[in-house]
């Protein structure tokens, strides 16, 4: 049976581990990050950990000493380790504990980790690329929080439904504004020849690592990125 971390302690994935009173459960009061490991190694394992440790602070977590991305990282392994995954999907969440909204109490971060198999066949997207739809009924706000993977993740799961009930792969979600923010799981990237235009984040996108490598590596293949708004009409 595959198995998952909790608080660092190696667990059968259906083990019963949240209470009816965490606030993870009951508020979303929690961070998320999502990851590849490959080759014994968490890939891009320092972007991974730096938007996860500044969610954390943005969030007031208390973060104890021994609670840095090295430990977390030696956790991860531990689980893969266990599980005899390969090639795997990390998802590492971290959540409050127990305690209504205003608790000053309980802000030590408790941590599950999940490592599932992800061995895909190669050209697993066909070549036409994926169908997008767009979907307005709730809106990305640009906020403080908009660059994290918090746990209310409501208006994503609201845009991949719609684009399932209607036929497409996944649905663009627009801000406040009405501007192109990103899909239900991935930034987005618009090229027009030579210039790819992607939204900035204070357009309301996560914070993406594959978003941030690509900005970094583009230019250096003679691309100009340009993080601006992105209009419908753009698209």
């Amino acid at each position: 049976m595959s198995c998952i971390n909790f608080n660092g302690n190696i667990l059968p994935s259906d083990t019963p581990i949240i209470k009816t009173s965490d606030r993870g459960l009951r508020y979303g009061d929690g961070i998320f990050e999502t990851m590849k490991w490959y080759n014994n190694s968490v890939v891009h394992a320092e972007d991974h950990m730096e938007r996860l440790y500044k969610g954390l602070r943005i969030l007031n977590f208390v973060l104890p000493a021994y609670f840095t991305s090295e430990f977390l990282v030696g956790e991860i392994s531990r689980l893969v380790k266990n599980n005899d995954i390969h090639y795997a999907r990390i998802r590492v969440t971290v959540i409050r504990g127990s305690g209504n909204m205003s608790d000053l109490n309980n802000h030590q971060p408790n941590f599950i980790i999940e490592a599932s198999d992800l061995s895909l066949p190669e050209n697993s997207i066909a070549k036409p690329g994926v169908r997008l739809t767009i979907f307005k009924e709730a809106r990305k706000m640009a906020d403080i929080l908009s660059p994290l993977k918090h746990n209310n993740f409501m208006p994503y799961c609201m845009a991949a439904m719609f684009a399932k009930k209607n036929g497409f792969d996944d649905a663009l979600l627009l801000n406040q504004h009405g501007r192109v923010c990103e899909t239900s799981i991935a930034n987005i990237f618009l090229l027009d020849k030579k210039s790819i235009f992607t939204p900035a984040l204070t357009e309301g996108c996560i914070e993406g690592v594959i978003r941030k490598n690509l900005i970094k590596i583009l230019p250096e293949l003679g691309y100009e990125i340009i993080e601006t708004e992105v209009k419908e009409q753009m698209l």
